[in-house]
């Protein structure tokens, strides 16, 4: 038959590690594993699927993984028990997929572990218990720590799980080993509990050892107080026997003062449970609404954060928006500062033109008295001087005006050179300066298009401002209409916190209220019980009274009874007197 390595312990006990542990050394594991938590950082090693499935059976049973009573007996005889136990060897057999070796683990198993031993055997597993131990005193702690629970309710829990997973797994093969020693020396306390149990290792290599070497770590042991202290005589008692059982899994006297603690606690049970109930129910509440504060604690911070943040953001927005209005207005600025120096040049080429055009006039004046050079060369020479200013003045302003200047003191060098040619320089020349008319005319209109682009930009940019503007206001509208909502919802979660901690309050006054009911029904009870002590007492006086009265009484009517007769007699003697003394 194929074999199961049960790791059958209490919560917060190891359980995890050792398991882990198997694991590495070649035990299946479980297809769907929980997922890590702070809590494991190291992970569950626990089935999903079987942890609610005992989760389930737990809850069908009236009870909970933090109950401390014991589980219903004829759980399995009902239509629930019966459905949910038809389901367990499925569900081993789809999360371990017949492997010949596999590892199980849930703490859950300790209260109900005859349940799913029949589940693993409908599997085909035998099952091999392997029960890690750790010092209820440290496990109290971590419970008080991770669920909120008190040390004694939590002591409780440790007692009811490790008395009813010790007492169903006496008929198997079974090891108790203690966590601390598996974290300090795993090869020589693990190895051989799996020895005890009839369990070979399949994975047992130096490349197994260094995993586990890693993966047990003495950290996690973040509660340490091995020493019982302030533990109930209950606890100590099943600790000390249980540690006994760790060299002799079958110690009779170990067993005894075990099945003793149960008889007992068993017996507590059935008169306390049901006056527990109340008080347990109230302190869940209680627990509950902690747990809730914790949760809506960082919340609270986080939109504290996304607030500030948010507010932060509005002001870089606002910020970037003033920034590209500086932007534009500079922008705007230099486009109207371009367009006057644009002006300017316009007027210059106005001035220009004229010049030209009556430089022209001369040229066609020269030209129609050909004989009068002299005048002519005067004319050109005040020409080349006016064109040559009027080419410097503007060569910083317009460069395609220097090409006008260049061809025009090429033709007056040229005109200088060859005066016997004058005619025909000078017509050259009127024919090069009407192509530097129009050229400067077609430039004219190059910057008149670059003006009209020029303006259009300065459209577009006056447009493309408004629109970042306006995106800007509607993003700072966006971001303040979710700001009012996370203030409201700040609002809101703060007036859950306050009825929350209000809830709480009233939860503490409410259990305060009712230890003083408990303690005043205890007193009344203690009261009552003495009461009834001293009237069995006056009772048994009493009737003793009575008794020794029916004695007298019957005296008395005895002696009535005997009086009369005696005084009859009297009568007749003193009759026979009186007439005695007559005669």
């Amino acid at each position: 038959m194929k074999e199961a390595i049960v790791v059958l312990g209490m919560h917060r006990s190891g359980t995890s590690s050792v398991a882990g542990a198997i694991a590495k050394l070649g035990a299946v594991v479980p297809q769907t594993l929980m997922p890590d938590h702070p809590d494991n950082p190291k992970g569950y090693w626990e089935s999903g699927p079987l942890v609610d499935l005992s989760d389930r059976i737990l809850a069908s049973g009236g009870s909970s993984w933090s109950d401390w009573r014991a589980f219903n007996p004829d759980w399995s005889q009902s239509p629930e028990g019966l459905a949910l136990t038809k389901k367990l060897a499925p569900a081993i057999r789809a999360e371990f997929n017949g492997a010949p070796q596999i590892v199980i683990k849930d703490p859950r198993m300790c209260r109900i572990f005859p349940i799913w031993q029949a589940g693993l055997k409908g599997a085909g597993y035998q099952a091999r218990v392997l029960t890690p131990l750790r010092s209820p005193n440290e496990v109290a702690a971590s419970l008080h720590h991770r669920d909120g629970f008190t040390l004694a309710h939590g002591m409780m829990i440790w007692l009811r799980n490790v008395l009813d997973a010790e007492r169903a797994s006496r008929e198997l093969p079974r090891a108790f080993v203690l966590w601390r020693d598996v974290l300090s020396d795993w090869r020589t306390h693990l190895l051989a509990a799996l020895a005890d149990v009839g369990a070979t290792p399949p994975r047992r290599s130096d490349l197994a050892d260094a995993e586990i070497d890693a993966f047990l770590d003495a950290g996690l042991r973040r509660q340490t107080h091995d020493a019982l202290v302030g533990a109930p005589d209950w606890v100590e008692k099943s600790w000390t026997a249980l540690l006994r059982l760790r060299s002799s899994p079958g110690e009779p006297d170990a067993l005894a003062d075990l099945d003793e603690v149960r008889e007992e606690l068993d017996a507590a049970t059935a008169i306390f449970g049901p006056v527990l109930v109340g008080l347990e129910r109230d302190a869940g509440g209680f627990l509950a609404a902690r747990r809730e504060l914790d949760v809506l604690g960082p919340d609270h911070v986080r939109l504290g954060h996304e607030l500030i943040g948010m507010t932060a953001n509005r002001n870089d927005h606002a910020g970037l928006a003033h920034t590209r209005l500086e932007a534009l207005n500079n922008a705007e600025a230099q486009l109207i500062h371009a367009q006057a120096e644009l002006d300017k040049l316009a007027v210059a080429r106005l001035a220009l033109d004229e010049r030209l055009t009556q430089t022209l006039n001369e040229l066609v004046g020269m030209t129609a008295n050909r004989d009068d050079h002299a005048r002519l060369a005067a004319a050109r020479h005040v020409a080349l001087e006016t064109l040559a200013l009027q080419s410097n003045d503007l060569s910083e302003r317009l460069a395609r005006s220097e090409a006008v200047r260049d061809r025009l003191e090429v033709v007056i060098v040229a005109r200088d050179a060859a005066s016997a040619e004058a005619l025909s320089a000078s017509e050259a020349q009127l024919g090069r300066l009407t192509q530097a008319l129009e050229g400067m005319t077609a430039n004219r209109d190059e910057h008149q298009k670059i003006a009209s682009e020029r303006q259009i930009l300065i459209d577009q940019v006056k447009h493309e401002a408004m629109r970042l503007a306006a995106q800007a206001d509607e993003q700072q509208a966006a971001e303040s209409r979710k700001i009012a909502s996370l203030e409201a919802t700040l609002r809101e979660e703060s007036d859950q916190r306050q009825t929350l901690a209000d809830a709480l309050d009233q939860a503490v006054v409410r259990e305060a209220h009712l230890l003083e009911q408990a303690a005043e029904a205890s007193r009344l009870l203690s009261e009552k019980e003495a009461i009834i002590a001293i009237a069995l007492q006056e009772r048994q006086a009493i009737e003793g009274e009575r008794k020794a009265l029916s004695q007298d009484l019957n005296a008395l009517r005895q002696r009535q009874m005997e009086r009369p007769v005696r005084s009859s007699l009297d009568l007749i003697g003193d009759a026979w007197t009186r007439r005695a003394k007559a005669s």
